[in-house]
Protein backbone atom coordinates (compact mmCIF):
# COMPACT_ATOMS: atom_id res chain seq x y z
CA UNK A 1 0.00 0.00 0.00
CA UNK A 2 1.47 3.53 -1.23
CA UNK A 3 1.09 5.66 1.96
CA UNK A 4 1.03 8.59 -0.80
CA UNK A 5 -1.82 7.42 -2.97
CA UNK A 6 -4.49 9.57 -1.30
CA UNK A 7 -2.20 12.86 -1.76
CA UNK A 8 -1.53 11.51 -5.44
CA UNK A 9 -5.65 11.00 -6.16
CA UNK A 10 -6.36 14.33 -4.26
CA UNK A 11 -3.48 16.52 -6.55
CA UNK A 12 -4.66 14.60 -9.67
CA UNK A 13 -8.83 15.77 -8.77
CA UNK A 14 -7.71 19.56 -7.95
CA UNK A 15 -5.25 19.18 -11.53
CA UNK A 16 -8.63 18.57 -12.97
CA UNK A 17 -10.56 21.23 -11.80
CA UNK A 18 -8.09 23.60 -11.96
CA UNK A 19 -7.73 23.24 -16.16
CA UNK A 20 -11.27 23.29 -16.18
CA UNK A 21 -11.09 26.94 -14.38
CA UNK A 22 -8.14 27.79 -16.41
CA UNK A 23 -10.23 27.20 -19.56
CA UNK A 24 -12.23 29.87 -18.18
CA UNK A 25 -15.74 27.43 -18.31
CA UNK A 26 -15.88 28.89 -14.86
CA UNK A 27 -16.73 32.15 -16.21
CA UNK A 28 -19.81 30.89 -17.87
CA UNK A 29 -21.05 28.21 -14.52
CA UNK A 30 -20.32 30.97 -11.94
CA UNK A 31 -20.57 34.52 -13.15
CA UNK A 32 -23.36 33.78 -15.46
CA UNK A 33 -25.63 31.12 -13.79
CA UNK A 34 -24.98 31.60 -10.13
CA UNK A 35 -24.36 36.18 -10.04
CA UNK A 36 -26.60 36.84 -12.28
CA UNK A 37 -29.50 35.01 -10.52
CA UNK A 38 -28.38 36.31 -7.24
CA UNK A 39 -30.27 38.88 -5.49
CA UNK A 40 -27.54 39.41 -2.87
CA UNK A 41 -23.84 38.91 -2.86
CA UNK A 42 -21.55 38.31 -0.22
CA UNK A 43 -17.47 38.92 -1.33
CA UNK A 44 -14.39 38.62 0.42
CA UNK A 45 -12.49 41.78 -1.20
CA UNK A 46 -13.63 45.48 -2.03
CA UNK A 47 -12.39 44.84 -5.64
CA UNK A 48 -14.84 41.49 -6.04
CA UNK A 49 -17.98 43.18 -4.52
CA UNK A 50 -16.97 46.33 -6.73
CA UNK A 51 -16.95 44.30 -9.74
CA UNK A 52 -19.97 42.43 -9.29
CA UNK A 53 -22.00 45.31 -8.21
CA UNK A 54 -20.80 47.22 -11.44
CA UNK A 55 -21.00 43.89 -13.72
CA UNK A 56 -24.06 42.67 -12.57
CA UNK A 57 -25.86 45.39 -10.46
CA UNK A 58 -26.30 43.53 -7.87
CA UNK A 59 -26.54 44.32 -3.90
CA UNK A 60 -23.37 43.82 -2.63
CA UNK A 61 -21.52 43.21 0.76
CA UNK A 62 -17.91 42.66 1.62
CA UNK A 63 -17.05 39.64 4.53
CA UNK A 64 -13.67 37.90 4.75
CA UNK A 65 -13.25 34.42 6.09
CA UNK A 66 -13.03 34.74 9.63
CA UNK A 67 -10.65 32.27 11.70
CA UNK A 68 -12.59 29.60 12.31
CA UNK A 69 -12.25 27.05 15.21
CA UNK A 70 -11.26 24.17 13.25
CA UNK A 71 -7.96 25.14 11.67
CA UNK A 72 -7.25 27.58 14.44
CA UNK A 73 -6.74 27.19 17.89
CA UNK A 74 -5.54 30.74 19.91
CA UNK A 75 -2.68 29.81 21.75
CA UNK A 76 0.31 32.02 22.94
CA UNK A 77 2.38 33.78 20.86
CA UNK A 78 5.66 31.70 20.50
CA UNK A 79 8.77 33.84 20.27
CA UNK A 80 11.78 32.58 18.31
CA UNK A 81 14.58 32.46 20.57
CA UNK A 82 17.21 30.58 17.85
CA UNK A 83 19.50 32.16 15.49
CA UNK A 84 18.40 31.30 12.72
CA UNK A 85 14.54 32.80 11.43
CA UNK A 86 11.58 31.01 9.66
CA UNK A 87 9.87 32.31 6.79
CA UNK A 88 6.88 30.68 5.54
CA UNK A 89 5.02 30.51 2.29
CA UNK A 90 1.62 28.83 2.71
CA UNK A 91 -0.66 27.83 -0.16
CA UNK A 92 -1.17 26.14 -3.12
CA UNK A 93 0.74 24.64 -6.22
CA UNK A 94 -1.03 27.47 -8.94
CA UNK A 95 -0.42 30.15 -5.99
CA UNK A 96 3.50 28.90 -5.87
CA UNK A 97 4.59 30.87 -9.01
CA UNK A 98 3.84 34.17 -6.99
CA UNK A 99 7.07 33.32 -5.25
CA UNK A 100 9.07 34.02 -8.12
CA UNK A 101 8.25 37.95 -7.92
CA UNK A 102 10.63 37.73 -5.16
CA UNK A 103 12.79 34.95 -5.73
CA UNK A 104 15.62 37.70 -6.02
CA UNK A 105 14.83 39.63 -2.92
CA UNK A 106 15.11 36.56 -1.15
CA UNK A 107 18.58 35.31 -2.75
CA UNK A 108 19.64 38.44 -2.24
CA UNK A 109 19.43 38.54 1.57
CA UNK A 110 20.13 35.17 2.02
CA UNK A 111 23.90 36.00 0.61
CA UNK A 112 24.11 38.55 4.02
CA UNK A 113 21.92 36.88 6.25
CA UNK A 114 20.96 33.07 7.40
CA UNK A 115 17.17 32.56 7.48
CA UNK A 116 15.24 29.35 6.82
CA UNK A 117 12.27 29.05 4.09
CA UNK A 118 9.33 26.93 5.01
CA UNK A 119 7.28 25.79 1.97
CA UNK A 120 4.04 24.69 3.25
CA UNK A 121 2.32 23.81 0.36
CA UNK A 122 1.39 20.60 -2.19
CA UNK A 123 3.73 17.97 -3.59
CA UNK A 124 4.90 19.73 -6.55
CA UNK A 125 3.28 18.45 -10.29
CA UNK A 126 4.07 20.64 -12.35
CA UNK A 127 7.57 21.71 -14.63
CA UNK A 128 7.31 25.88 -13.67
CA UNK A 129 7.04 24.77 -10.06
CA UNK A 130 9.26 22.13 -10.13
CA UNK A 131 11.35 24.54 -11.69
CA UNK A 132 11.17 26.92 -9.07
CA UNK A 133 11.34 24.87 -6.20
CA UNK A 134 14.58 23.88 -7.28
CA UNK A 135 15.84 27.65 -7.93
CA UNK A 136 14.92 28.21 -4.21
CA UNK A 137 16.57 24.82 -2.50
CA UNK A 138 19.86 25.82 -4.67
CA UNK A 139 19.83 29.20 -3.37
CA UNK A 140 18.48 29.14 0.16
CA UNK A 141 17.67 26.92 2.83
CA UNK A 142 14.76 25.30 2.07
CA UNK A 143 12.02 22.79 4.21
CA UNK A 144 8.90 21.56 2.07
CA UNK A 145 6.71 20.21 4.41
CA UNK A 146 3.40 18.84 2.35
CA UNK A 147 0.12 20.36 3.02
CA UNK A 148 -2.51 19.03 5.36
CA UNK A 149 -4.69 19.92 8.21
CA UNK A 150 -2.67 17.70 10.53
CA UNK A 151 0.65 19.52 10.27
CA UNK A 152 -1.12 23.59 9.55
CA UNK A 153 -0.65 24.59 13.39
CA UNK A 154 2.66 23.00 14.16
CA UNK A 155 4.00 24.33 10.87
CA UNK A 156 2.58 27.99 11.56
CA UNK A 157 3.78 28.17 14.97
CA UNK A 158 7.42 26.98 14.33
CA UNK A 159 7.57 30.10 11.80
CA UNK A 160 8.30 33.69 12.51
CA UNK A 161 7.49 35.48 9.20
CA UNK A 162 5.19 35.00 6.92
CA UNK A 163 5.39 35.68 3.07
CA UNK A 164 2.43 36.90 0.88
CA UNK A 165 4.04 37.82 -2.56
CA UNK A 166 1.38 38.92 -5.13
CA UNK A 167 2.14 38.77 -9.36
CA UNK A 168 0.56 42.31 -9.72
CA UNK A 169 1.02 41.65 -13.56
CA UNK A 170 -2.22 39.44 -13.56
CA UNK A 171 -5.35 41.05 -12.71
CA UNK A 172 -6.65 38.43 -10.88
CA UNK A 173 -4.60 38.65 -8.09
CA UNK A 174 -5.36 42.28 -7.41
CA UNK A 175 -8.17 41.69 -6.26
CA UNK A 176 -7.74 38.87 -3.81
CA UNK A 177 -8.58 39.30 -0.30
CA UNK A 178 -6.61 39.33 2.77
CA UNK A 179 -7.25 36.17 4.26
CA UNK A 180 -3.92 34.78 3.74
CA UNK A 181 -2.64 37.44 5.94
CA UNK A 182 -5.37 36.65 8.67
CA UNK A 183 -3.87 33.47 8.19
CA UNK A 184 -0.55 34.17 9.74
CA UNK A 185 -1.52 36.47 12.45
CA UNK A 186 -3.67 33.83 14.11
CA UNK A 187 -0.48 31.92 14.76
CA UNK A 188 1.22 34.84 15.82
CA UNK A 189 3.77 35.26 12.77
CA UNK A 190 4.51 39.03 11.19
CA UNK A 191 3.84 39.62 7.66
CA UNK A 192 5.17 40.64 4.48
CA UNK A 193 3.51 41.72 1.65
CA UNK A 194 2.72 43.21 -1.57
CA UNK A 195 0.64 46.33 -1.92
CA UNK A 196 -2.40 45.25 -3.18
CA UNK A 197 -5.33 46.73 -2.21
CA UNK A 198 -7.09 44.48 0.66
CA UNK A 199 -3.48 43.26 1.86
CA UNK A 200 -2.61 47.64 2.05
CA UNK A 201 -6.10 47.91 3.89
CA UNK A 202 -5.80 45.71 6.74
CA UNK A 203 -1.88 45.82 7.20
CA UNK A 204 -2.37 49.97 7.71
CA UNK A 205 -5.19 49.01 10.03
CA UNK A 206 -3.95 46.14 12.05
CA UNK A 207 0.30 47.58 12.09
CA UNK A 208 0.69 44.19 11.80
CA UNK A 209 3.11 43.47 8.69
CA UNK A 210 5.40 45.49 6.09
CA UNK A 211 4.09 46.60 2.60
CA UNK A 212 6.55 46.16 -0.33
CA UNK A 213 5.76 48.09 -3.48
CA UNK A 214 8.86 46.67 -5.24
CA UNK A 215 12.07 44.50 -5.11
CA UNK A 216 14.28 46.43 -3.37
CA UNK A 217 11.40 47.43 -0.60
CA UNK A 218 11.11 43.34 -0.21
CA UNK A 219 14.86 43.33 0.60
CA UNK A 220 14.52 46.51 2.98
CA UNK A 221 11.85 44.71 4.84
CA UNK A 222 13.07 41.33 4.99
CA UNK A 223 16.36 42.77 6.09
CA UNK A 224 14.56 44.90 9.04
CA UNK A 225 12.00 42.25 10.20
CA UNK A 226 15.05 39.18 10.35
CA UNK A 227 17.87 41.30 11.75
CA UNK A 228 15.53 43.07 14.03
CA UNK A 229 13.26 41.01 16.98
CA UNK A 230 12.19 43.99 18.83
CA UNK A 231 10.42 45.23 15.26
CA UNK A 232 9.17 41.67 14.65
CA UNK A 233 8.06 40.89 17.58
CA UNK A 234 5.89 44.52 17.98
CA UNK A 235 4.15 43.77 14.46
CA UNK A 236 3.66 40.41 15.33
CA UNK A 237 1.63 41.42 18.70
CA UNK A 238 -0.17 43.87 17.01
CA UNK A 239 -1.32 40.90 13.76
CA UNK A 240 -2.48 38.80 16.32
CA UNK A 241 -4.49 41.01 18.41
CA UNK A 242 -6.29 42.63 15.41
CA UNK A 243 -6.75 39.49 13.97
CA UNK A 244 -8.33 37.58 16.74
CA UNK A 245 -10.17 40.57 17.83
CA UNK A 246 -12.00 41.30 14.68
CA UNK A 247 -12.22 38.57 12.76
CA UNK A 248 -13.12 35.66 15.13
CA UNK A 249 -16.11 33.81 14.58
CA UNK A 250 -18.82 35.67 16.93
CA UNK A 251 -17.67 38.58 14.63
CA UNK A 252 -18.46 37.41 11.73
CA UNK A 253 -21.40 35.55 12.86
CA UNK A 254 -22.88 38.99 13.66
CA UNK A 255 -22.02 40.50 10.93
CA UNK A 256 -23.40 37.49 8.72
CA UNK A 257 -26.92 37.70 10.16
CA UNK A 258 -27.11 41.15 10.15
CA UNK A 259 -26.79 40.92 6.21
CA UNK A 260 -29.67 38.34 6.04
CA UNK A 261 -31.88 40.34 8.87
CA UNK A 262 -31.52 43.33 6.42
CA UNK A 263 -32.03 41.41 3.31
CA UNK A 264 -35.42 39.94 4.60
Amino acid sequence: FNPNIYNKIYNFLKNIILSILRLKIHEHLILRNVISNSNFLILASELQASFCKNEFNKSVAVLTDPINSIEYVKSEIKYNNNNQVRLVWEGTEPSFMQLRTIFEPLKKVYSEIDFKLILFTDIFQKKESIELFNDLKENLDVEHVHWNIDNFQKTMLKSDIGLAPIDKTNPFNTSKPFNKLLSYWAFGLVVICDNISSYKYIVNKSKGGLISNNQLDWIRNLKLLIKDSNTRDKLRINGYNYAWDNYNENEYSSKYLKYIDDLF
